[in-house]
């Protein structure tokens, strides 16, 4: 029974501990989803948008090609941007994921802008760029990504912090396991080894009292009594 006990407490001990590793790793990887978005989200104005800038005005100023670099590389990430955030959202199935696309087609008018003061910037009309600058445009593109980042940031922090909450469970479950699984053999090893022991000295009272018959009905040699169970047997 104790065999059948401890077995069955293995058996199910490593069952909870697979659901728990499953679980762990689950929420672990929506954990890091969830930042993904928000860094993704973060980057459509610190990568997307403050790249575009930096080339324009930089461009605008020197005329110089390479000035374009922050310009070409934050319009080569841009599409990549919205890929992904579009495709996690729609994974997390987000209510608001219109809203992303509110945001993508003004970032999109905000290029094409771009490059028309890009255009101007080369026929050296630097008064020209300077009054389409003063247009602001870029307010635009700021004031619907602040209206779909809030509420998606919100949306995300939810989801990393329930992730979190089931994470830490599965944790605790696993410690909790493994100090129900000792509990449980602790006493059941104690009742062996009390068993192995009485059956021990049980059997060196046996052998003994076998001994002193031998001396008493049969021979006695003369020697002292041993007191060792293997030489008795022998």
């Amino acid at each position: 029974w104790i065999i059948i006990a401890i077995g069955s407490a293995l058996l199910a001990s490593m069952l909870m501990a697979i659901r728990n590793k499953q679980i762990i790793e689950e929420n672990s990887a929506l954990q890091q989803q969830s930042e993904h978005v928000k860094t993704l989200t973060k980057e459509i104005l610190s990568g997307t948008m403050h790249g575009l800038d930096i080339g324009l005005r930089g461009f605008a100023l020197t005329k110089e090609e390479k000035m374009l670099e922050p310009y070409t590389q934050a319009i080569e990430k841009n599409a990549g941007i919205f890929r992904d955030l579009e495709q996690i959202l729609t994974t997390q199935r987000y209510k608001g994921i219109s809203d992303l696309q509110t945001v993508k087609i003004e970032v999109d008018g905000y290029v094409r802008f771009c490059n028309e003061m890009i255009e101007t910037a080369k026929m050296d009309s630097l008064n020209a760029v300077v009054s389409l600058l003063r247009e602001d445009r870029g307010y635009g593109v700021w004031k619907k990504y602040d209206d779909f980042s809030k509420p998606l940031f919100v949306f995300e922090d939810d989801i990393y912090q329930k992730a979190l909450a089931a994470y830490n469970g599965a944790i605790r479950n696993n410690l909790i396991l493994q100090v129900c699984m000792v509990f449980l053999a602790l006493p059941a090893l104690i009742h062996i080894m009390r068993r192995i022991t009485k059956e021990r000295e049980a059997r060196q009272e046996l052998l003994l009292e076998v001994e002193q018959n031998d001396r008493k009905f049969v021979f006695d040699p003369g020697t002292e009594r041993s007191m060792d169970a293997h030489v008795v047997i022998n």
